[in-house]
């Protein structure tokens, strides 16, 4: 987390956390294009739009953590984000 965040200010780190960035949101991105194709995602979602939202939620998640890890439970979280996405991610029960 801590290069990741210099990276927003370091020239050379930069295209490195680029494309560890764009691979981590594009595994995202295959794992909702395969939720909708196999019919466990809604088929309104827009795969990449997903990936920068789990994502970032995920960085500033770590990144609390790492300035106060007594505020953040990331074992009690664990359930609630989980949660919070399975549902904003499945079809609706009719």
């Amino acid at each position: 987390m801590l290069l990741w965040a210099e990276a927003a200010t370091a020239a050379e780190l930069a295209p490195i956390f680029r494309e560890r960035d764009d691979a981590f949101r594009a595994d995202v991105r295959d794992d909702v294009h395969a939720g909708i194709k196999d019919g466990t995602s809604r088929t309104d979602l827009t795969p990449t739009e997903v990936a920068v939202a789990i994502v970032g939620q995920l960085r500033g998640i770590g990144l609390q953590r790492l300035l106060d890890p007594q505020a953040v439970d990331t074992e009690r979280l664990r359930h609630a984000v989980t949660g919070y996405w399975r549902r904003a991610l499945s079809p609706a029960e009719v």
